[in-house]
């Protein structure tokens, strides 16, 4: 009984588990099937996304080419060129031209009156893209950004415009033509934004670096199954992606059935387990032991009636488990994501506080409004600045003497009240920390710092000198050295060159923002939750976090910084580790013992670095209402075993008396009592057939089993012959028809082993179309297929002696191996390959030459010993990457 009960448990375990993997199998399938069709819309719509920003960039560089052309255009002829381009593309909200980085003239002009006139060297949000179009003189796409006109977010098309140039050389840079298109417009007109729609778009861009940037929509969508489609723009590949609006497992209809009918099939399952294993069977001796081991029909009645009670109930608890996990893990995600999004828009809104202080200021001092030789104005006014600026730390000028003037709020200590701070040369360029006083004046000097400071020694000055522009500079430990060390901490900010009016450089402004600041934010924003949180720069070195442990020292002069996966704090240290190598993403980790949820994600300054926010949010504060879910199925669970078992026991009796007693009956026949007398008639009909079949059926076994002899010889014969063929198929190319990468290993092996043997020449080609993608992408992949067939025949035609072999290597690679084969030979035959692939005219319509050709790479071996096979190959493998590299369709011999 013992037995019976353990195997009984052990075996429900499975059926549970059976049938659960049974249903998450068909939810997977259904969640497949949704976004292969989100998929499809993608397709669709991202098509029409490519071709309008496609017309919009070609409209754009004709525009362009047309002002390089004419480089002393008037307005009217820049009204008249852009009034016929615009009313071919509805979607371009303005048009602004440059001459250099001042906006000279814009289309419309009504509503666009606050542009003319800006000068984009103090706009950083800009330069960025302005400088990739003038690096690359090609058209770039800038997006997303708050458009100048309205404030939406939008994409701008920009192409930089040269004059003609002399004697070859590049010609100089004029301008920038740039379209401003709405971004929220351009989606919906496309048909991506539709609220109808059953899903959730997002669209990001691979950047420069290797980054990507979100565009529109939730990028965080990518770190989840999703439906993706790719867009080929000129400024490179974009990813639009789809997931659908609703959880598929909330309305997973199917899941009842697929429950039930997975448990009939457990409980026959289990029953044929427990005959074959004797566990239940009926103990009674007879002299044949024919009932040895062999479950009672009244045990299998019991079973088949008690198992699916706990299994369903089981499995419903184990499934309504997962899902209230999935359920707080989504929730989760959802609030860690929207976290994610608060600290980075006020990371964000943080650094753009430097960004409009200096392009601000810059403006004052090139129109004249603020005079460095003005000094007290200069400073009443940097302190006016302050008292609206709360996050701002400094806001400094240095000389070109290298003095120093700055108003600050201090970024430690209890007294936040402003400062001024001068290293005048009347002063020796010591560092005097003056009170403010009321009129936003000099009071008494609080404090005496560094004796000998140069403001144009310090990496703000630098920085903006080297680049004679508005620039970022490094985080940096500040040297003011005051006797209460309230300025013990580290910076980062703009600087820029300042000129005044007659555009004489006179020294360098910068606005900066203590880092310290940002610290004690991640601090509160974590505080609730018992998360972590922290900012690093690209090299990984920390900028601010939320815990207590430093994020630099002092060793003697030298500040040393402190990367994230070397942070006295263990937390930190892994947190770091998880996220290295990527620029964003989304997952679970275990910390200390416990699971978080990690959430990092880059922020480019604008024209500036990439800086990564990363947060650690604890999953216990979400699994709680799982596991009450659980507890609370469990007793359901009990209660319903309990009340099944009762009910079992009054329906198995009663359904298997009459079985039972023909049963009786059968084993005294077997035992050869004749004069046994059969059980009543029974009134179920089934059991009537049996009774009078088992008369007939002892005569019928032996012609079934001379049959069974005759088939299985002939089964066996089909399956040699099966056997035979399958052996052809395993080395045979199954679309072209012939060799494939398993035959050529094998061949190529003992080819090159013969040919040490001997020392005779072996040749070897590899063999690629060339743009089968853009051939793919274009006119198909059945297409594709058969122009493979085509190239496999022509290589098959030229492989005809016993040395040589033709194979499929691999997608839309060839490799042909040719025995005793010299140099000039093989150059001829694969020569002659190509033309024959060339001649076959197959139509591409993306090919420089209109028809599909290939590239090869011959590597050749001749009088001299063997290199092993894989070298061997990739010679071949990089004398054909040449051919590539030098424009395709040609052969090179290593």
């Amino acid at each position: 009984m013992k037995n019976t009960l353990m195997s009984a448990i052990a075996l429900l375990l499975v059926g549970v588990a059976v049938v659960a993997g049974i249903e998450r199998l068909d939810r997977h399938l259904a969640e497949r099937t949704e976004l292969q069709t989100i998929e499809l819309a993608l397709q669709q719509h991202g098509h029409g996304l490519q071709k309008v920003l496609g017309d919009i960039v070609d409209a754009n560089r004709e525009l362009a080419a047309g002002l390089a052309a004419h480089p002393d255009w008037d307005r009217q002829a820049f009204s008249r060129m852009v009034e016929v381009l615009v009313a071919t593309q509805p979607r371009i909200a303005s048009v602004v031209v440059t001459r250099e980085f001042k906006v000279v003239q814009v289309h419309p002009e009504r509503g666009n009156e606050s542009v003319i006139g800006l000068d984009y060297t103090l706009h950083p949000e800009f330069m960025a893209s302005i400088k990739r179009a003038i690096a690359s003189r090609d058209t770039v796409l800038d997006g997303p950004v708050a458009l100048l006109q309205s404030g939406r977010p939008g994409l701008i098309v920009r192409t930089a415009f040269f004059d003609q140039g002399t004697q070859g050389a590049p010609g100089r840079f004029l301008g920038v033509v740039s379209m401003a298109i709405d971004l929220e417009g351009l989606l919906t007109g496309v048909g991506l934004l539709d609220p109808a729609r059953p899903f959730t778009i997002a669209l990001r861009r691979g950047a420069e670096d290797g980054q990507v940037s979100e565009v529109a929509g939730d990028s965080r969508i990518f770190f989840r199954r999703h439906a993706a489609v790719s867009l080929n723009l000129p400024d490179g590949r974009w990813d639009l992606g789809g997931v659908p609006k609703a959880d598929l497992a909330s309305h997973h209809r199917g899941a009842f059935v697929i429950r039930t009918v997975g448990a009939a099939v457990i409980v026959l399952l289990l029953a044929g387990l427990l005959r074959r294993a004797g566990v239940l069977g009926d103990r009674r001796d007879d002299d044949q032991g024919l009932t040895q081991g062999r479950v009672s029909l009244r045990t299998l009645l019991l079973v088949g009636v008690l198992i699916p009670t706990p299994l369903l109930v089981g499995t419903s608890v184990w499934l309504s488990y997962n899902t209230s996990l999935r359920a707080a893990e989504q929730l989760e995600q959802r609030q860690v994501a929207e976290l994610a999004r608060e600290v980075r828009d006020k990371v964000t809104h943080f650094f753009d506080v430097p960004r409009r202080v200096v392009s601000y200021n810059a403006e004052q001092f090139r129109e004249g409004m603020l005079d460095v030789q003005d000094k007290d104005t200069m400073l009443r006014n940097f302190l006016m600045q302050l008292r609206q600026q709360p996050l701002l730390t400094f806001l400094s000028m240095g000389t070109d003497e290298g003095e120093y003037f700055a108003a600050s709020r201090p970024p430690l200590g209890v007294d936040r009240n402003l400062r001024i701070l001068k290293a005048a040369r009347a002063d020796g360029r010591e560092m005097r920390l003056y009170r403010v006083e009321d009129g936003n004046r000099a009071g008494d000097v609080l404090s005496v710092g560094n004796l000998h400071f140069d403001a144009r020694t310090r990496p703000w000055y630098r920085a903006a000198v080297a680049e004679n522009s508005i620039r970022w500079y490094p985080a940096y430990r500040y040297v003011i050295d005051d006797v209460q060390g309230v300025y013990d901490a580290m910076g980062m900010g703009m600087s820029v060159p300042l000129y005044d009016p007659q555009r004489r450089f006179i020294g360098v402004l910068t606005a900066d923002v203590a880092l310290s600041q940002l610290s004690g934010y991640l601090k509160t924003q974590m505080a609730g939750i018992g998360g972590i949180a922290f900012l690093v720069e690209e090299g990984g070195a920390l900028l601010a976090t939320s815990v207590d442990d430093p994020i630099y020292r002092i060793d003697g002069s030298q500040t040393l910084r402190i990367r994230a996966v070397d942070s006295d704090n263990a937390s930190v240290r892994q947190l770091g580790r998880a996220m290295a190598g990527t620029a964003e993403g989304n997952r679970f980790i275990t910390v200390d013992g416990a699971r978080y949820l990690i959430d990092w994600q880059t922020l480019r300054l604008p024209d500036g670095p990439a800086l990564t926010i990363a947060m650690a949010v604890p999953e216990a504060r979400f699994a709680a209402p799982a596991e009450a879910s659980l507890r609370t199925m469990g007793y359901l669970v009990l209660l319903f075993c309990s009340l099944g078992v009762i009910i079992a026991l009054f329906a198995t009796r009663w359904l298997a008396q009459p079985v039972l007693a023909l049963s009786h009956w059968a084993r005294a026949l077997g035992a050869g009592d004749l004069k046994a007398s059969p059980p009543e008639p029974s009134a179920i009909r089934e059991l009537a057939i049996l009774t009078h079949t088992l008369v007939s059926m002892t005569g019928r076994i032996r012609q079934q089993t001379e049959e069974l002899e005759c088939r299985v010889a002939e089964r066996t014969e089909a399956l040699e012959q099966a056997n035979r063929r399958l052996a052809v198929q395993s080395v045979t190319d199954g679309l072209t028809g012939i060799a494939n990468r398993r035959r050529f290993d094998q061949f190529f092996a003992t080819e090159c082993a013969r040919a040490s043997r001997t020392r005779q020449a072996l040749s070897v080609m590899m063999i690629d179309v060339d743009l089968f993608k853009a051939y793919n992408d274009h006119h198909g992949h059945l297409a594709g297929d058969e122009a493979l067939k085509q190239i496999a025949k022509v290589l098959a035609g030229h492989a005809r002696r016993p040395g040589d072999l033709a194979a499929r290597y691999g997608g839309e690679e060839f490799v042909l191996v040719a025995a005793e084969t010299g140099r000039g030979e093989a150059l001829q035959l694969a020569e002659t390959i190509r033309a024959a692939v060339e001649a076959l005219a197959l139509p591409h319509a993306t090919a420089p030459l209109g028809v599909i050709t290939i590239s090869v790479g011959v590597a050749v071996v001749e009088g001299e010993p063997l290199p092993e096979p894989d070298r061997l190959l990739g010679v071949a493998d990089q004398a054909l990457y040449r051919a590539k590299a030098a424009g395709r369709n040609r052969v090179e011999l290593a």
